[in-house]
């Protein structure tokens, strides 16, 4: 099925998807939808056509980051060298300037 089929099925071809996300997410897709021209439906009618056509998703994926930038796996990391240097064990080096 082309992308044009799978965008443009009969209303008798529909069904229903249901999903749970919360409030304030939803109201501000509407809102950020309806100004682009669109609704909610539409974006993901959109993302699942793409997906389907080009066997993908069709934005990156990506480990999320908290605040500073860093992945959890570089928390987990970050967390065990300052166990390690408050341990006793490690050397705490001055930094040097790369220039």
């Amino acid at each position: 099925m082309t992308i044009r089929e799978h965008h443009t099925a009969r209303e008798g071809d529909s069904v229903p998807v249901q999903i749970k996300i919360p409030r304030k997410l939803k109201q501000d897709a509407d809102e950020l939808f309806k100004s682009m021209g669109t609704n909610t439906s539409a974006v993901i009618r959109m993302c699942l056509t793409l997906s389907v056509a080009e066997r993908r998703v069709p934005f990156e994926l990506a480990e999320p980051r908290d605040i500073n930038g860093f992945t959890p796996s570089q928390v987990r990391r970050l967390m065990r060298g300052i166990e390690q240097l408050e341990a006793g064990k490690g050397q705490i080096h001055d930094l040097i300037d790369a220039d």
